[in-house]
Formats: structure tokens, sequence, C-alpha cells
């Protein structure tokens, strides 16, 4: 059983390496047609978010992950990781809940928070199904959470562009 308790905290370890370097994935939203996207994770602020822009916004100097970007000026894309209450795989929540009978359902994870939705697809659904399951970990356990990033941050595992060179004193 700690075996196995070992090789879930390594694959959630890195399901959270992999968006803080950002995941494409399609965002679906309430209106219009699924659109490819970057999510990605942002602890350059007072607090954890989870962000989304275009898929362009994996160049490091994209806007989109600028740090003088403060994240109240671009509030349709994020969603403070604190918000988030549960985390569902396959079509659930208000944009993707009644497409339960949609093949592409297996790729769909949606996060419902307190304010909005994040309903994204995978391209596969072993991506999906690790995906949801690592952020349902976090969302049960902050303090797994604040581990992971810890781990990841010690480790050198964590693009250079979210946590940018301190300047000395």
């Amino acid at each position: 059983k700690e075996r196995a308790e070992e090789e879930d905290d390594a694959a959630d370890v890195e399901q959270l390496r992999l968006l803080f370097h950002g995941v494409t994935v399609r965002k679906h939203g309430r209106r219009g047609w699924p659109k490819e996207r970057v999510v990605w994770v942002d602890a350059r602020h007072a607090e954890i978010v989870l962000r989304w822009g275009p898929v362009a916004a994996r160049a490091v100097d994209h806007p989109a992950i600028d740090p003088s970007v403060d994240i109240e000026d671009t509030p349709d894309r994020v969603m403070r990781f604190g918000e988030v209450q549960s985390v569902h795989h396959g079509a659930h929540g208000p944009v993707l809940g009644s497409k339960a009978s949609d093949p592409r359902a297996p790729r769909w994870v949606c996060l419902m928070g307190i304010r909005r939705s994040l309903d994204i697809e995978f391209a596969t659904e072993e991506e999906a199904k690790a995906f949801a399951k690592a952020m349902a970990r976090f969302v049960e356990d902050r303090e797994l959470f604040s581990e992971a990033i810890m781990y990841l941050f010690r480790n050198g595992l964590l693009p250079p562009a979210e946590y940018p060179q301190q300047q000395a004193a």
C-alpha cells in the first residue's frame, strides 16, 4: 500500500510540474466552439492561480505570463486555486454536464470553483484521468499541494519564467 501511495504522489507531482510548464488543452466555454489554450499554474502572486491563454502563451515573453500583468487585469483567464471546490472527470458542470453522450466526454475535466468552472479537454483519456486525479488530490489536501510545489522548487523543476531571479537588495 505504501508503494502505491508513493507512486500516486510521484504521478501527482509530475502532473503539477507539467501544469507549471503549461498544458495544451481545448477550453470549452459557455459560448462558441472550444478553443486551443494553454493552462498553467502561476505562483508569482500572493495566491496560487490557474491561468490560461492562447497557445502562444508558451513563449516566455508572451504578455499572458508577464509578471507585471496583474491577475486582476485578466479575471476571465484566472481561477484562484483556493476557490476550486471539486474536480470531475467526464461530462460535468454547467458547460459540459449536458453533453454526457458526446464521445469526447472521457477526455474532459471540469474544475468547479466558487464563481466559475474551468472546462477543458485533453488529447487523450489517459491525460484527462491523470490530471483529474492529481488535481482532485490537491483540492482535497491543500498541504499535499504545497509540499508538491516546494519539492518542484527545491529540485529546480519549475520553469524559470515562473520564479524570476530575486534582485539583490
